[in-house]
């Protein structure tokens, strides 16, 4: 009789989340992937009659190479029990010799030149920390006739029992005494010490050398599965370069990089871009910031970190001197500054826009659409929707200017612009609204999909940036088929604001226009900067004293009238007005007050991507 076969593949947040750096996350997110894909295509070689999960297993070249997929694996054979059993055990030796193959390089690079048994022994630990990295865990159903349903339920529920009985045992890479890893404390590092501080009959590397070699600072300690992140890459890229993938700096400065683009011919910006590139040269840590598949017509492919003045230093001294040579700069590091104001000022601005955007999307109903689907025809059909649709996020995201890390059936998580990331979430809420709509729920609700934006500083840890995103999905989660957005501005609370993609609410269905429209009217100048503050006072006073609402409303729209006065530095604040006037609610004025405030830094960032030229012609 048919079997069901369910595997799960892990660990998996804890796994992609431990990262210090845009290329640990987002190595870590594409080695899952690949495992999975290796999973998946080991069962379909050793005759699986269905494979449910993940969809367009059948695509070759670069489709699907391309495409992410998540950790669940579901296949139907029709085989005994024991030959299930043998099966399951292939794939998991298979997912175990994919991940060896890609370590396996990755461990020789880093390890290449060394010598001595403390490497030998780090090298060790290494190779077993990696081997004992992945959880695989699995279950097989038996089902008859149209037990398919029942099958998948029990599955599921066997499943979760695997997982929760797991057996725990001393892992064989652990070592006592040993510093641990800076990624997530919980292995052990495999740099030995004496790299760090000196000993056995040699001085400490150079901090330039530590990154050479291991790709670290000196404050930094790396596992083997550190090291697998900091060094990985897709294969076919090589290991020839120092990032993947770009930083958290480049994406803040992309509406930047936009206005050079479009002033790429201009001789002011190319003579000071040179300057400034003969200044890079003599830095020692220049080569961090370059980037494997960058081609900027101005920039070449040089991380857009190097835009930012606060960092130059760091492409010229080494640890603690960073600190010591903020602001107090000499030779080198001075002339780059200098020429970095050249180029800046060419450009026509002081400084990149130091903000932008992480994406973090999760589909609605779409536990309830798969149970609601009852034979494995149904569920291949809604696996290769959700795969269409993963399929077209990278597109996407890269169409907006942004850098996809994940995007697994229907989980998303890209960095963005700011000046884009309004537009892309659309898109993908439509994009997976039409890929999902022939499938629903036993109530008749199609999937819809949920968007939670984290805007931040490009220097605030990574961690608390991803926390703050995926406090926007719950957000955006709470009413379901919505965008939330949360800006934390360096220095103050943290603003939120949500509203519906659709909805029989005039109110949220107008949310996403009403919000473009904002950014608009700041552009035109017709949205006094000080009003939101102004108002700040009236919304405390309405959430300490709800009797008092009705005053509150009439004195913020008094504010509004009186900017709108025929005064000098008078606005046209007509469009404010005419809101507030169908509202009586104190917590609409807060929610359009966050709205302003938002709308505000999203227009700078607009401003910033226009060349002088453009703007002008605009106007």
């Amino acid at each position: 009789m048919p079997q069901l076969l369910t595997i799960s593949i892990g660990p998996v947040q804890e796994f992609i989340a431990s990262a210090r750096r845009c290329q640990d996350l987002w190595y870590g997110s594409w080695l899952l992937s690949e495992l999975s894909k290796t999973v998946a295509g080991n069962l379909q070689a050793n005759g699986a009659q269905a494979v449910i999960f993940p969809g367009g297993l059948a695509e070759a070249g670069a489709e699907r190479k391309d495409s992410s997929v998540a950790n669940k694996v579901m296949a139907v054979f029709n085989l005994e029990e024991a030959l299930v059993r043998r099966v399951a055990e292939g794939a998991q030796e298979a997912m175990k010799a994919q991940l060896k193959a890609l370590a396996e390089p990755i461990l020789c690079s880093v390890y290449r030149g060394l010598g001595g048994d403390d490497v030998d022994e780090a090298r060790k630990v290494a190779e077993a920390q990696i081997q004992d990295l992945m959880e695989f865990q699995w279950v097989a159903v038996a089902y008859e006739g149209n037990g398919y349903p029942a099958a998948r339920d029990k599955a599921e529920r066997l499943l979760m029992a695997v997982k929760n009985t797991k057996p725990w045992t001393q892992p064989s890479w652990s070592r006592a005494g040993w510093r641990k890893s800076s990624l997530d404390g919980v292995r052990e590092s495999v740099i030995p010490e004496r790299f760090f501080e000196g000993g056995a009959g040699r001085g400490p590397m150079t901090e330039e050398d530590l990154y050479r070699q291991f790709r670290v600072r000196k404050s930094e300690r790396l596992c083997g599965v550190g090291l697998l992140k900091r060094w990985g890459s897709d294969p076919e890229a090589g290991l020839d370069k120092p990032n993947q993938f770009h930083s958290t700096s480049h994406m803040a400065a992309k509406p930047l990089l936009e206005r050079a683009s479009a002033m790429k011919d201009d001789g002011l910006v190319r003579a000071a871009w040179g300057d400034f590139l003969e200044c890079l040269k003599t830095a020692p840590f220049q080569g961090r910031n370059r980037v494997a598949g960058l081609d900027h017509p101005v920039f070449q492919d040089y991380d857009g970190s190097i835009l930012f003045p606060s960092r130059i230093p760091e492409l010229f001294f080494a640890g603690e001197d960073v600190r010591k040579a903020q602001g107090i700069t000499v030779g080198n590091c001075e002339r780059a500054q200098a020429a970095l104001r050249a180029l800046l000022k060419a450009l026509g601005v002081s400084e990149p826009n130091p903000y932008y955007a992480l994406l973090l999307a999760d589909g609605d109903h779409m536990g309830a659409a798969i149970d609601n689907q009852g034979t494995v025809e149904q569920h291949q059909a809604i696996s290769m929707a959700l795969d269409g649709f993963a399929k077209g996020v990278r597109a996407t995201v890269r169409k907006h200017g942004g850098s996809l890390i994940y995007s697994g059936g229907d989980d998303v998580l890209a960095m963005l612009p700011l000046h884009t990331c309004l537009a892309c979430s659309e898109e993908l809420a439509q994009d997976f609204a039409r890929q999902l709509s022939p499938y629903h729920t036993a109530g008749g609700n199609s999937p819809t999909l949920s968007v939670g934006l984290a805007i931040a500083h490009h220097l605030e840890g990574f961690a608390d940036v991803r926390a703050w995103a995926g406090q926007a999905e719950k957000l955006a989660k709470y009413k379901r088929n919505s965008l939330a957005i949360r800006l934390e501005k360096r220095g103050g609370s943290p603003i939120e604001v949500t509203g519906t993609w659709t909805s029989n609410d005039a109110r949220e269905s107008l949310f996403l226009p009403r919000l473009r429209d904002w950014v608009d009217r700041h552009q035109a100048g017709e949205v006094p900067n000080k009003l939101p503050f102004q108002w700040a006072g009236l919304i405390r006073l309405a959430r300490d004293n709800p009797a008092m609402n009705p005053i509150v409303m009439m004195d913020a729209k008094r504010l509004v009238s009186r900017k709108g006065k025929d005064q000098a530095g008078s606005k046209d604040v007509g469009a404010i007005g005419t809101y507030l006037e169908i509202q009586s609610d104190p917590e609409v004025l807060e929610s359009l007050s966050n709205e302003l405030v938002l709308a505000k830094e999203i227009e700078r960032a607009l401003r910033q991507a226009e060349a002088p030229h453009v703007m002008q012609e605009a106007r």
